[in-house]
């Protein structure tokens, strides 16, 4: 996570697909990274891009 901020990556997701969830992290506008978990079932989307939107069991298939 640490390498990914220091050259300025402001989102990444991690998809688990044995744990069924997706994990984003984000970096604030101060710095600060925000987490998200999210689990099978529900929409996440991106901060980055505004229109992006995916539902969790399009990214978990088995």
């Amino acid at each position: 996570m640490n390498l990914y901020m220091e050259y300025g990556v402001k989102e990444y997701w991690i998809v688990d697909p044995m744990e069924k969830r997706v994990m984003i992290d984000t970096l604030d506008e101060i710095g600060e990274v925000q987490f998200n978990l999210l689990n099978e079932n529900e929409k996440v989307s991106s901060s980055l891009f505004e229109n992006f939107k995916v539902e969790t069991e399009n990214l978990l298939l088995d």
